[in-house]
C-alpha cells in the first residue's frame, strides 16, 4: 500500500509544477559511477548484478564504483566506504506521479530571488550546453533557468529536463542581465558566480585483500550457516577472493572456503592465544580476549587475565582450542564402567565446564579424513552420573553396548539444581561441536532423565536447528516456558518415555505440553509403568529401541 510522503511545489518565473512522492517496499540498486570523461554515464545495477538499468524507482543509496579491476562501494549518506559490498536492504521505492492537478496544495518551494540576490564578484561559469539523456541516478543537480528551464548535474556534466528522484535540488542558476551566470543556494540564500563544487566518490579504503595474509587469525561471518557463522581461524589459502580459513584442531583442523566479504576480524570478546611475539615473547602462549580492533592497521587490542593490555598483528594470536583434557586416540574396544574421559570447555565468560566423553571402539581421529560420527548428548539428573556411569552392572546391558558401538556420546556435568534452568554453556558446547570435522551435524541428538530431561526440552528448545531428534525421559518442565518449548519444538522429532507411576515427575504434570506438540507429526510418547527411579533403565538400558529412533532422524 502506497503512503503519499511529500508533494512538491516548484516555482521559478511563471512556471508552476508539481511532483507527488509515494512510497513503497522494493528492490536494491546501487548506481554505478562513471567518469565524465568515460562514455556511457552512470547507471543502476541490481544487488545480485544480473540487470542494469537507466532508470529506477528505489530510493538508491550506495554507488559502486569501478577501481583497479574491482569496484568499492560508497554509502553517499554517511560517506562510508568499504570494498565489502553492502547487506541487502529493501529499498524506498519513490515514484514521481505526472498525473496530478494544477492547484496541489502540499508544497514546499524552491527560491529563486532574480535580481534581488546579492551579486559576489567574480566570473561566470556556463552550465553544459543542454541535451536530454535519459541517465537517472543520484547526482548533484543544479536547476538551470532559462527560458525553458533544465536540470545539470554538476558532478557529471549531464543535463535533462527533469530531475530525477532520489536527488534534490539546492541550488539554481540563472543569467543576469549581463549575460553571467549566477548560482543560488535555497537553502543558505548564499549567491555565487561559481557552480558548487560537485561531490566526488572518495578514495577507496584499504583493500582486505591486500591487509589480510596467510597466518592471520580472523572471524568467518556466514549469517546463513548455523554451524560456522562465527567461527574463528587461521587463513591458510588465498585465491583471488577466495579465503580458506582454517579451525582449530580441537575440531579436527576443518578448513572453511568464504568469500572475501565474509572475512573479518574477531568480535570483541572471542579468546585468543598469544603466538610468535618477539619483544614480549613471555605472554606467547597466553590465553587474552579481543576488547577491539583497528581493521585498517590489522591489529587486535586484546586482555591477559592480569587485565594487561596488549596491541598485536592478527597473525601474533590463533584461534583458542575450546576443548581440552581430551585423548582423540583412546578408543577403548570394551566398554568398561568409569572410563569415560574428564573433559574441558572454556565457555564464553572464560569458565571452564566439565563434561564426560566416550568416543565408539572405531573412532578413526578428529582429522578431516576420518569419520563423522552421530553425537548424543546426555544430560543427567539431580545427582545423577554420566551416560556410562549408572551403575556398574549397566556397562554390560544391550543398550549401553549399542550406544557404545554407534555414538560419541557427551555428558556435561550439570551444575544446578532440578528448580533452575540450564547454564548457557551447555548450548555453547553443543555449537561449538557442531563444527567439529568428527561429528556429523546432520545427526545431534539430546536425551535426558528427570532433571536431565528437563534439560533436554530447554536446550532442545534453544537450538532446534541444530539437533535432528530430542528424547526427554521421566521429565518435568517448568510451566512458564511451556508455550516457549511448544512454540519451538514443534516441528521437531521427539520421543518421550515416561511412567503412568511417577511419583516424582508426574504424567498429569507434563500432559500440558503434551497437549500443545499434539500437532506435531513426529512426536513419539511410549508410557510404561515404572517408577520414577527404574524408568532410565527402561529407556537406556534394557533396549536398543530409542537409540535406533535417534538414528531414523537426520537434518537436511
Amino acid at each position: 500500500q502506497a503512503a503519499v510522503v511529500a508533494h512538491a511545489r516548484n516555482r521559478v518565473g511563471d512556471l508552476d509544477y508539481f511532483v507527488i512522492l509515494f512510497i513503497v517496499r522494493s528492490a536494491m540498486w546501487f548506481l554505478v559511477y562513471v567518469r565524465p570523461e568515460d562514455p556511457g554515464g552512470p547507471y543502476f545495477e541490481s544487488y545480485d548484478g544480473t540487470m542494469t538499468q537507466n532508470r529506477v524507482s528505489e530510493k538508491v543509496v550506495w554507488m559502486k564504483v569501478p577501481a583497479d579491476n574491482d569496484c568499492y562501494y560508497w554509502n553517499q549518506e554517511t560517506d562510508e566506504v568499504t570494498w565489502v559490498k553492502p547487506p541487502f536492504e529493501a529499498a524506498e521505492s519513490v515514484h514521481a506521479e505526472t498525473e496530478c492537478q494544477w492547484g496541489e496544495t502540499w508544497s514546499f518551494k524552491l527560491h529563486w530571488a532574480g535580481d534581488d540576490v546579492r551579486h559576489p564578484t567574480g566570473t561566470g561559469s556556463s552550465p553544459a550546453p543542454r541535451s536530454m539523456t535519459e541517465t537517472y541516478h543520484h547526482g548533484d543537480w543544479i536547476r538551470v533557468c532559462e527560458t525553458t528551464p533544465y536540470y545539470w548535474d554538476s558532478m557529471t556534466c549531464h543535463t535533462r529536463n527533469d530531475v530525477p528522484y532520489p536527488n534534490t535540488v539546492r541550488w539554481c542558476a540563472g543569467r543576469d542581465k549581463s549575460g553571467q551566470w549566477r548560482f543560488l543556494d535555497t537553502e543558505e540564500q548564499v549567491a555565487s558566480w561559481t557552480p558548487p563544487a560537485p561531490r566526488s566518490p572518495p578514495s577507496p579504503p584499504p583493500r582486505p585483500s591486500d591487509s589480510m595474509t596467510v597466518g592471520m587469525t580472523v572471524q568467518v561471518s556466514l549469517p546463513h550457516s548455523k554451524i560456522y557463522d562465527g567461527r574463528s581461524g587461521e587463513i591458510v589459502e588465498i585465491d583471488g577472493s577466495s579465503f580458506s580459513v582454517q579451525l582449530p584442531a580441537d575440531l579436527g583442523g576443518t578448513i572453511v572456503q568464504v568469500s572475501q566479504e565474509a572475512v573479518q576480524p574477531c568480535d570483541p570478546g572471542t579468546f585468543l592465544v598469544l603466538k610468535g611475539l618477539q619483544s614480549q615473547a613471555a605472554y606467547n602462549g597466553k590465553l587474552c580476549d579481543v576488547i577491539g580492533h583497528d581493521k585498517n592497521q590489522m591489529r587486535y587490542t586484546v586482555r591477559l587475565a592480569s587485565g594487561r593490555q596488549l596491541s598485536v598483528k592478527l597473525s601474533n594470536v590463533e584461534a583458542v582450542e575450546r576443548i581440552w583434557n581430551i585423548d582423540f586416540t583412546k578408543t577403548p574396544q570394551t566398554l568398561a564402567w568409569n572410563g569415560e574421559q574428564d573433559g574441558c570447555f572454556l565457555d564464553s565468560q572464560g569458565i571452564i565446564r566439565r563434561f564426560k566423553l566416550q568416543l565408539p571402539p572405531t573412532f578413526s581421529g578428529v582429522s578431516r579424513s576420518g569419520v563423522a560420527w552421530p553425537l548424543m548428548f546426555y544430560m543427567h539428573g539431580a545427582g545423577g552420573e554420566s551416560f556410562f556411569r549408572q551403575t556398574k552392572q549397566a556397562v554390560k546391558s544391550v543398550g549401553l553396548q549399542f550406544a557404545h558401538r554407534h555414538f560419541v556420546v557427551i555428558s556435561p556435568v550439570c551444575e544446578w539444581t532440578w528448580k533452575q534452568e540450564p547454564l548457557p554453556w551447555v548450548s555453547e558446547l553443543v555449537q561449538h561441536l557442531a563444527g567439529a570435522a568428527w561429528v556429523d551435524s546432520r545427526r545431534m541428538y539430546l536425551t535426558g532423565c528427570s532433571m536431565g530431561g528437563m534439560g533436554t526440552w530447554m536446550v532442545g528448545a534453544s537450538l532446534p536447528h541444530v539437533f535432528a531428534a530430542i528424547a526427554p525421559s521421566a521429565a518435568h518442565h517448568n510451566k512458564a516456558f511451556e508455550q516457549w518449548i511448544a512454540g519451538q519444538l514443534g516441528s521437531m522429532p521427539i520421543c518421550i518415555t515416561h511412567s503412568n507411576k511417577d511419583g516424582c515427575c508426574h504424567r498429569r504434570d507434563e500432559e500440558p505440553l503434551w497437549e500443545r506438540l499434539k500437532d506435531n507429526k513426529r512426536l513419539m510418547i511410549w508410557l510404561n509403568e515404572d517408577d520414577h527411579c527404574t524408568l532410565g533403565a527402561t529407556a537406556f538400558y534394557n533396549s536398543t529401541r530409542l537409540y535406533e529412533w535417534l538414528l531414523e532422524h537426520q537434518l537436511s
